[in-house]
């Protein structure tokens, strides 16, 4: 079944967003527009909780790192309106001395409606999200909050060129109704980029599997052979000689040791019990041993153990 994405959940009852943000104006409702989002994102995750569901572990590192990327975005809007707000300002000081006071005054009323409430309300979006909702209310504070300083610096951005930059910020600091269908096109791609980047990762895990399973896979008889040929030099001799002969037992023990020294071509060793080493080393109580006695060594590997061994201490 194909995992759901943002834009599909977003979408999902799109009309109630549109509804609720109807009516809203901007700067003064920005709290308000960023919950209203925010909060019906959370709706639609509870209604349809198959996109949390579908996430790996690793499909959520990739998601925080979504948000650090909204959030830059919400930095990077919030610098560009400030930006045209301290170039205003200058401006405003310049032509101070040929502007009634009274007019002065109101500029500097509008100035302040924008620069203060624009910046700290946008740069707010993840963490109100995040106190608002929990975890993934950073998700959707920063949704919201980077939808909403593109939608001001759009609107900032796209003034007319006669017009000077104080008439651009004035106008775009000022209440005005929300453009809600342009808003909600901001947001749904805002979602589309995350799914993207998500999509992106999922693809290049699937190659990195796709790679790894057309390769051959490590064998016994290709990896060991070492190992092998040292198993068949005893069992080939435990099974073509007479265990009553004279030099049986000794040759039994020589390929044994010689099967264990075998493994060092793979820097794997057996290691005998000793004090220093006890950690390796499983003790079992017995009632049939007086003192301690090694059942079987201890393996490791690089000085690392891989298998414990195995003693016997009295009970």
């Amino acid at each position: 079944m194909a995992k759901k994405t943002l834009c599909e959940l977003f979408e999902s009852n799109q009309a109630q967003l549109q509804h609720s943000l109807t009516g809203m104006t901007l700067p003064k409702d920005m709290s308000k527009v960023q919950k209203t989002v925010s909060s019906y994102l959370e709706k639609v995750f509870d209604a349809e909780g198959e996109f949390r569901q579908n996430l790996t572990q690793s499909e959520d590192y990739i998601l925080d790192a979504a948000i650090s990327l909204l959030n830059a975005q919400q930095k990077i809007s919030s610098a560009l309106l400030k930006d045209i707000n301290i170039i205003n300002d200058s401006k405003k000081l310049n032509t101070s001395a040929n502007t009634p006071k009274n007019k002065e005054s109101n500029s500097a009323n509008v100035f302040n409606i924008g620069s203060k409430n624009t910046l700290f309300g946008v740069a707010g979006g993840a963490i109100a999200g995040k106190l608002i909702l929990g975890g993934w209310g950073a998700v959707f504070g920063a949704i919201a909050g980077v939808a909403l300083s593109i939608y001001l610096s759009n609107r900032t951005q796209t003034k007319p060129q006669s017009q000077t930059i104080s008439t651009v910020v004035q106008e775009g600091n000022t209440n005005k109704p929300i453009d809600v269908d342009s808003f909600i096109h901001i947001i749904h791609d805002v979602c589309e980029s995350v799914d993207n980047l998500i999509g992106t990762f999922r693809s290049q895990v699937n190659r990195v599997v796709q790679k790894y399973e057309s390769q051959d896979k490590p064998t016994l008889d290709k990896e060991y052979r070492i190992l092998l040929e040292s198993i068949q030099s005893l069992v080939g001799y435990e099974r073509n000689h007479d265990s009553t002969e004279e030099k049986y037992t000794k040759k039994i023990q020589d390929r044994i040791e010689d099967l264990a020294e075998s493994l060092d071509n793979y820097d794997i060793k057996l290691v005998n019990y000793s004090e220093d080493k006890s950690s390796w080393f499983d003790k079992v109580p017995s009632p049939n041993t007086t003192g301690l006695k090694e059942v079987f060594p201890a393996i490791i590997k690089d000085n690392v153990l891989i298998i414990p061994g195995k003693v016997f201490i009295p009970s």
